[in-house]
């Protein structure tokens, strides 16, 4: 009875652990308050509690979505994250191209040195199964950012797209070592 008592212990401590890891952030979600609290505490320490909170998942579907201040957000965090929270903000970052290209390539692509590696994300081909639908969400992205028009953005879009269309090589070569 005591070696079960034991286990109900540890399972009940274990449940509350992990509860209390998924709770939402103590000072709110709203891009102004996490742009303060990352000025405040520092990337590194807001990425660590944020990424381990309730409240990432649902902030990395506004940065995809291409929300302007939540790539601000995605800005400030970036260099205070690593592993899976660095993927998962890289991700929604390049996602973001479809729906806001112009911001993205502001933010993360003129500044120097540009972050080129965000044109294509490579994990998000995980999900597709065959090579033409990894390639359609590429060109929808080439399409995206076709549509910026600003000149001073115009370098840097002809980067991101060149990036993306020099991917085709090598989605084909992965692609091709995919069995039916």
């Amino acid at each position: 009875m005591k070696r079960c008592a034991g286990w109900t212990v540890f399972l009940l401590l274990a449940g509350v652990a992990n509860a209390s890891a998924r709770q939402p952030v103590p000072y709110g979600t709203a891009p102004d308050s996490m742009l303060a609290e990352i000025g405040n505490r520092g990337a590194n320490k807001v990425a660590v509690e944020f990424y381990n909170s309730s409240s990432w998942s649902p902030a990395m579907q506004k940065v995809e979505a291409g929300d302007r201040d939540w790539l601000l957000v995605a800005l400030a965090l970036s260099p205070g994250t690593d592993g899976a929270a660095t993927t998962d903000l890289s991700l929604s970052i390049s996602r973001a191209l479809r729906t806001n290209p112009a911001a993205v390539l502001e933010l993360f692509l003129v500044p120097s040195p540009p972050r080129l590696d965000l044109c294509v994300g490579w994990a998000e081909f995980a999900g597709h199964r065959t090579f033409e639908s990894a390639w359609a969400e590429v060109t929808d992205k080439i399409s995206s950012l076709e549509t910026v028009e600003s000149s001073s953005l115009q370098a840097a879009r002809d980067a991101c797209i060149g990036k993306l269309r020099e991917s085709e090589s090598k989605l084909r070569h992965i692609y091709s070592m995919i069995p039916e």
